[in-house]
């Protein structure tokens, strides 16, 4: 619902010439066995550039009751570039795959009970190459549900034309947090291996918690399966309403509803280390009530979009990502 801000740092590697001279200068007084060659360290990763964000068309929510009024997830699918899998924020086991134009070609139906679906993700599952579509059941604004609910959907395959009506089964998993109830409206999955992360909305900053893996179907309403915090101290900007991370696991891009980050992997540390990341700012639309944003399949550019606020249909909008000028 809010704004956030900071900044990502650059390094560099030392000089190979000075390691080379001085290999040449032990080979030249003859002395004892050649030190062993090291490896330059990675370099830091840097911001990508955020383009300016474009309309590419509008959804006008008109398929079922009041469907398309209030997107709070979006992805693009894993089987079909430019194919946009949005869902509303509702009880209702329904995902729209939807073009960049806003032409609604399909609905995914499952069954699901189902309290605040928040946010979608793509990501690995169990079958090796497979595309997975994750949904968070997680939204709390009253900070009073006893457990949460992540689904696992295989993707379907969506047919050329429109107006078809795709049932898929739903796997769920019950969840709840180690130390009470939080309001989450974001969900990361690691594109490397499928793990599931929330990320919670609060005015003064978040925190982020795990799904333990492997996922399992035993976890119930009666038996649900425990959380796992993964940091303290509300490191996430405040508000957070949305996320996704870059298709190579290098960075996550946040959003609020007036403001977004980028936040960096650093070289060589583990996905999570993203989530105490410096973030490097960028403009995102913010006139509306965004509550959706993700990475292209390809990463080279950003989607996102809003509840229907004013007007009769709802944005599409793009951003490419750009790779940032190399500094002097």
């Amino acid at each position: 619902m809010h704004p956030v801000p900071r900044l990502a740092a650059w390094s560099r590697a030392g000089s190979r010439w000075a390691a080379a001279g001085l290999a040449l200068l032990g080979t030249a007084c003859g002395g004892g066995a050649s030190a062993p060659a090291t490896t330059p360290p990675a370099p830091a990763p840097t911001c990508l550039q955020v383009g300016a964000f474009t309309t590419t068309g509008s959804i006008v929510p008109t398929v079922g009751v009041d469907a398309l009024r209030e997107i709070s997830g979006i992805c693009e699918s894993g089987l079909a570039p430019g194919l946009l899998w949005v869902h509303d924020d509702d009880p209702v086991g329904l995902l729209h795959a939807v073009t960049p134009t806003g032409s609604v070609r399909a609905q995914a139906t499952f069954a699901a009970t189902l309290y605040d679906v928040e946010d979608l993700a793509r990501g690995p599952g169990p079958v090796a190459g497979a595309s997975y579509l994750y949904l968070a059941d997680t939204g709390d604004n009253a900070r009073a549900r006893p457990f949460v609910r992540l689904l696992r959907i295989a993707e379907p395959e969506v047919p050329a034309g429109a107006g078809h009506v795709l049932p898929v089964s739903a796997e769920v998993f019950v969840l709840a947090y180690p130390d009470g109830a939080h309001d989450v409206e974001a969900l990361v999955v690691d594109p490397a291996d499928g793990t599931p992360y929330l990320l919670e909305k609060d005015p003064a900053g978040g925190d982020v918690f795990r799904v333990p893996m492997p996922l399992d179907p035993a976890w119930t309403e009666s038996a649900p399966g425990t959380l796992v915090r993964v940091t303290s101290g509300r490191p996430l900007p405040p508000d957070v309403t949305a996320a996704d991370a870059a298709p190579d696991g290098s960075r996550l891009f946040v959003r609020s509803y007036f403001s977004a980050v980028q936040l960096l992997r650093p070289a060589g540390q583990p996905f999570e280390a993203c989530f105490t990341a410096v973030p490097c700012p960028f403009t995102a639309p913010g006139f509306g009530q965004y509550e959706a944003l993700c990475v292209s399949a390809s990463g080279d550019a950003l989607w996102t979009t809003t509840e229907l606020v004013l007007g009769s249909t709802v944005p599409l909008q793009r951003a490419p990502l750009l790779e940032a000028p190399t500094p002097p």
